[in-house]
């Protein structure tokens, strides 16, 4: 079994100005963290002080909730005393906030499993049930990180990690769990499999073994789930074309290149995104450049594109002659006169998901400014 001074299962409840500090107190290889005084200060104090009507701590167990208490009291204590209330906004020395928080990291090292429920707003009735059950069960080496608000930025407490990546993967999944071992094995589960997990590990984390053999069943555990949710996700493949500028030397060279080597990846791609530039100043010529590679990528297999807009001119008017492009196969005149482009001007980019790679008007787009 685990070390005769493993921790009982414990929740810890935490809000978003605390992720910081509980992202190093979690992880293996951590980063220094940075947080303000006020943000440690009211972290620690919610753990130190026991609140009736909101606990941060869970147990089936009161010592070591006070354990939890008294590591919480020390680290508070190594903060250098100050007598000026603007000290609470600044953001503490990284030696002085790593000093502070050995005492919980050094406690929250002993446990052998993390559990982060994760979903939206409304499996918080479910998400709660599931964490104080866990955190509540009898037996140890489990500790529960209980989030305030459940949205994805409750992510941000755990290292990167193969159990988050799969809970990012699989949202219509949710609410699940995300399962990491001290080893650093992970896993995402979906709460009707997640209630299995904890009883796997529970059982596990009791037996009379070498603790390294211990860990290492638990390992094949989560191991085993991560393969199973894999299984039963399938992969998709996205083949990425970007800065094409339409019009120039290089376009042609693309639509050579793309002749050569692309089509025999087809039957292996999902998805096919295109980011710009698009081109550099579009003229009338350009419109033929541009109708060539729409039906080169249709030859090719491509019914469906993703394109992610980029001009290095005037925006509105390269969206007024796209659009025109995409939908009349000609470029949009004023009076009789072509439109021409050549004032550089601030860059903006969009996505659009389309039947063919083209700019809708109307489609659904992001702007963000480059």
């Amino acid at each position: 079994m685990l070390r005769s001074n493993a921790e009982a299962n414990v929740g810890v409840y935490f809000s978003l100005s605390s992720m910081n500090a509980l992202a190093y107190l979690t992880a293996r290889t951590p980063v220094r963290p940075r947080m303000t005084r006020a943000d440690l200060r009211n972290f620690l104090d919610g753990l130190e002080y026991y609140d009736a009507g909101h606990q941060r701590l869970i147990s089936s167990s009161p010592e070591f909730v006070l354990k939890f208490q008294r590591a919480a009291g020390q680290a508070r204590r190594q903060l250098p005393p100050t007598d000026f209330a603007h000290d609470d906004v600044r953001t503490l020395d990284p030696d002085v906030l790593t000093t502070a928080l050995e005492p919980l990291r050094s406690l929250f090292h002993r446990y052998a499993a993390f559990v982060l429920p994760v979903g939206g707003e409304r499996y918080r009735h479910a998400l709660e049930r599931f964490a104080r059950e866990t955190a509540m069960a009898p037996g140890h080496g489990i500790l529960v990180l209980i989030p305030d608000i459940y949205d994805e930025r409750s992510f941000g407490v755990l290292e990167p990690n193969d159990g988050t990546a799969q809970a990012v993967r699989e949202v219509d999944r949710w609410p699940g769990a995300v399962f990491v071992l001290r080893s650093g094995s992970s896993a995402f589960a979906p709460l009707d499999e997640a209630y299995g997990v904890v009883s796997q590990l529970s059982g596990v984390f009791s037996r009379k073994a070498d603790e390294p053999d211990v860990l290492a069943a638990a390992d094949r555990i989560i191991d085993g789930v991560r393969e199973r949710r894999a299984e039963r996700t399938p992969r998709r493949r996205i083949l990425h074309l970007s800065d094409l500028h339409f019009g120039t030397d290089r376009s042609a060279q693309t639509q050579v290149f793309l002749q050569a080597n692309v089509r025999e990846l087809v039957p292996t791609i999902d998805h096919l995104v295109i980011t710009g530039d698009l081109f550099d100043h579009p003229k009338k010529r350009h419109a033929q450049a541009f109708k060539n590679f729409s039906d080169q990528l249709r030859l090719l297999g491509f019914e469906r594109s993703i394109v992610v807009r980029k001009t290095m001119t005037n925006d509105s008017l390269a969206t007024r002659c796209w659009d025109s492009v995409s939908a009349y196969g000609k470029w949009p005149t004023w009076n009789g006169v072509p439109y021409s482009l050549t004032k550089p001007a601030i860059c903006s980019s969009s996505a659009s998901i389309l039947p063919e790679p083209a700019i809708s008007r109307g489609a659904p787009s992001t702007a963000s400014s480059c």
